[in-house]
């Protein structure tokens, strides 16, 4: 099947690499954008100018012995906006620059910005997990919880819930041929081109007054992408177990799964957010209208608290405090758990979080 998805939050689905202020990029607080720059073009100039001295300065700077990039195009009276590879609109550029943070990258191609396969699959797998966990009974969770023989991480991937029990027995590790998450193939998606990313000013809600700062280049609201989600029609000739065989059957029982997975942790987070307090009321309010949405929704990338990030939503309290360290807090005998969450400060995403996507359109085939 095909689906159309729309961002509905910025999203940051992260590299893991990030731009250096130092030698990376220049920030224009009057115009409010950041340039990234492009060191070919500066590698010309640097050819072409005759300037003995930038080499070395460069060198320096790129060592982290003085100055920045910003200071190399001052003293020269360059305009760093025609060195850059791509200037991207940052309406908290006065932040950035005052803090002096390195930015965090979204994933990234020539070609643009672009929602990676796995990512896509990796949410999936944990929906998927949680509807064979809620409709197999409490029964299965204790069964996976009450194995001390198995990692938090085997649990967490669903050793027992994709392979049959005979293949997931303690002591045999068997190949990927006998999970059934391998018939689940997800394409990675086309392109947001660079020039429509943007900078977001991001805060750590719920520690102390003034949130932890951080920024991020991540696709804004409004961005359609489309990619491609297909079973392999082999799964029903493989040694995988007959639940999935049955589920694989109807391509249509994916996105019924998606909605059931997302409107339980939507639920539980207004719970949550109910309870924190007067300054997540402006997070609590995008919650309630995202539940009233008419199109089913997912989350990937950057800004996930726990629940989003895995079938957490399933356990008990007493259990959710033994695996989490800090999960201690308890109001009215219910936990209040995560109590900090990333939020966007700039005044046009403001007590927005990161990561929410829509399916637009579902082509069946």
């Amino acid at each position: 099947m095909q689906l159309k998805v729309q961002t509905v939050t910025p999203v940051c689905v992260s590299s893991g690499e990030t731009l250096s202020p130092v030698v990376d990029f220049v920030l224009d607080a009057k115009k409010n954008c950041l340039h990234m720059i492009d060191y070919e073009k500066l590698q010309r100039w640097l050819a072409e100018s005759g300037d003995r001295e930038a080499l070395g300065e460069l060198t320096r700077m790129a060592l982290g012995q003085s100055g920045n990039i910003a200071d190399f195009f001052e003293s020269r009276k360059l305009d760093a906006a025609n060195f850059a590879r791509v200037s991207w609109s940052c309406s908290s550029a006065k932040e950035l620059q005052g803090h002096s943070r390195n930015l965090k990258l979204s994933v990234l191609s020539v070609k643009g910005a672009f929602l990676p396969g796995s990512s896509v699959k990796g949410m999936l797998r944990t929906a998927l997990m949680f509807h064979y966990l809620r409709d197999k009974g409490r029964a299965a969770l204790d069964e996976i919880l009450g194995n001390k023989n198995k990692t938090e991480k085997q649990a967490y991937t669903g050793e027992n819930v994709f392979r049959k029990r005979s293949n997931a027995d303690e002591g045999r590790q068997p190949g990927a041929e006998g999970d059934a998450l391998r018939f689940l193939q997800v394409s990675d998606s086309d392109f947001c081109p660079l020039e429509k990313l943007r900078v977001y000013h991001l805060g750590r809600q719920g520690r102390g007054n003034r949130p932890i700062p951080l920024f991020a280049v991540a696709i804004p609201p409004g961005v359609e992408f489309n990619f491609q989600v297909r079973i392999d029609p082999n799964f029903e000739k493989a040694d995988i177990p007959e639940y999935w065989k049955e589920f694989f059957k109807r391509e249509r029982s994916l996105i019924e799964v998606l909605k059931e997975y997302t409107s339980t942790l939507i639920e539980r987070e207004m719970q949550v957010l109910s309870m924190l307090g007067n300054s997540y009321q402006g997070l609590l309010g995008f919650y309630r209208k995202l539940a009233n949405f008419n199109f089913p929704l997912f989350r990937l990338g950057f800004g996930k608290t726990y629940f989003f990030n895995s079938i957490g939503i399933l356990l008990k309290n007493d259990e959710i405090s033994h695996l989490i360290k800090d999960a201690k807090r308890f109001k009215n005998g219910k936990l209040v758990f995560p109590t900090t969450r990333w939020v966007i400060q700039d005044k046009d995403q403001k007590d927005r979080p990161l990561g929410w996507l829509a399916v637009k359109s579902v082509n069946y085939q």
